[in-house]
């Protein structure tokens, strides 16, 4: 299926942007097919009575319910029909494997390119969750908890989300000069925690949250907001800042996540290559910066490093990993994803971000830039877009249009 992608050429900030089509919502279908039958599975595992009909049934709306309450920031609608839905959330399906898995997705789709993605929920294997010693309205609320949470987790990936984003909430820093940070367990309370993170039954058992940079790659994914995602911006052409050689990015008020935020797309092209972006900060806060590279054909091994005017290196990473509490470990649940988190800005400033191909590798990859202005500042960037945008594009007199297309992985 071919990615939907469409190129404007926006000469906004005298920069070119990847615009969606018209906003349009995510429909999601919610799909009980054989539920019954892996239900029946789960309590069987457990050694307890089989659910009724009406114990199912709540079970089912519960799951529902905890969908749309998940989601609640973004414009998904989650339906139990399938017609007008271009992502499917399959709680009946059947699992072949000897460990046991509670979900799988069908890829990592950053922005949210592809449709007719597939979250598959293992409810079979979810014997685990229910204790044949608590009342029969525990083990329903708890296991209709564990069942969403996977379901929103596996739904996550297919719009691009990954484990280490359970990391990315306020106060949780990452410069990757320090060695591992213990994050002290929050990201267990984000709903992209998994295994390796340390997510324990119990954790599962509860309403959890998309973490604050969870929100912000959401918010570049097509058709989860109401006005559209804000257009991303190809590197080879973005303004050249005459005194650093830089690229120049403009960041952008988000409603949800509350960053100002810029996504970049961009390609190293040449060993040796350096791609040096300039973006100005207004006020005190906390910066964010990934490179995302997981799921693209000719994905770049990134190396990301953010300084300020004077040249000092505020936070430098290669790879991301982590393990349970320590972001950062070195060596465990490795990404090739280079990963900053809640560096600080002291001040008004200019401040770059570099991206360079590990051992002088090539590739392409995609920069997403976040920033969070202190609580007593002004606003740091340009409102998010919506009318402004169309109205820039009117007084340009009309739209130069074609496509850039992109190999991503199967």
């Amino acid at each position: 299926m071919s990615p939907r992608r469409c190129t404007l050429a926006l000469l906004t900030a005298a920069a070119w942007c990847v615009a969606s089509s018209a906003p349009a919502g995510l429909v999601t279908h919610v799909d009980y097919s054989d539920f019954a039958i892996r239900l029946r599975q789960a309590t069987d595992a457990a050694g307890v009575a089989e659910f009724t009909a009406a114990e199912r049934a709540q079970i089912e709306a519960n799951v529902l319910g905890g969908l749309r309450r998940a989601y609640a920031d973004f414009d998904v609608t989650f339906q139990t029909n399938a017609p007008g839905a271009t992502e499917r959330v399959w709680l009946g399906g059947p699992y072949v494997g000897g460990d046991v898995v509670y979900g799988e997705a069908t890829r990592l789709d950053y922005r949210n390119q592809f449709d007719g993605d597939l979250a598959e929920v293992y409810t079979g294997n979810f014997g685990g969750f229910i204790e044949h010693f608590e009342p029969r309205s525990q083990q329903i609320a708890e296991l209709s908890a564990a069942l969403t949470g996977t379901a929103a987790h596996e739904l996550g990936h297919n719009l691009g989300l990954t484990h280490e984003d359970s990391y990315g909430s306020p106060g949780f820093t990452y410069t990757g000069l320090e060695g591992p940070v213990d994050s002290g367990g929050a990201q267990n309370g984000r709903l992209m925690a998994t295994g390796p993170t340390n997510l324990s039954e119990a954790q599962r058992e509860v309403d959890r949250t998309f973490s604050r940079f969870s929100q912000l790659k959401l918010e570049f994914a097509e058709g989860l907001t109401a006005t559209g995602p804000t257009p991303s911006l190809f590197e080879d052409l973005l303004p050249t800042d005459p005194l650093s050689s830089a690229r120049q990015v403009a960041l952008v008020a988000q409603s949800i996540s509350g960053l100002d935020a810029a996504n970049v797309i961009g390609t190293i092209g040449a060993a040796l290559q350096e791609d040096l972006f300039v973006f100005e900060l207004f006020t005190s806060g906390e910066l964010s910066a990934a490179t995302i590279t997981t799921g693209l054909a000719d994905a770049a091994d990134t190396v990301l490093t953010v300084l300020n005017e004077a040249g000092t290196v505020l936070g430098r990473v290669d790879d991301t990993t982590f393990a349970g509490d320590l972001f950062g470990d070195g060596t465990s649940n490795l990404s090739r994803d280079a990963r900053l988190y809640g560096l600080r800005i002291d001040g008004p400033g200019r401040y770059f971000a570099r991206v360079e191909g590990f051992d002088g590798g090539v590739g392409d990859y995609e920069l997403l830039i976040g920033f969070a202005a202190d609580a007593a500042a002004g606003p740091a960037a340009v409102p998010e877009p919506g009318a402004w945008l169309l109205t820039g594009l009117a007084l340009l007199g009309g739209v130069a249009v074609r496509r850039r297309r992109r190999r991503l992985a199967p």
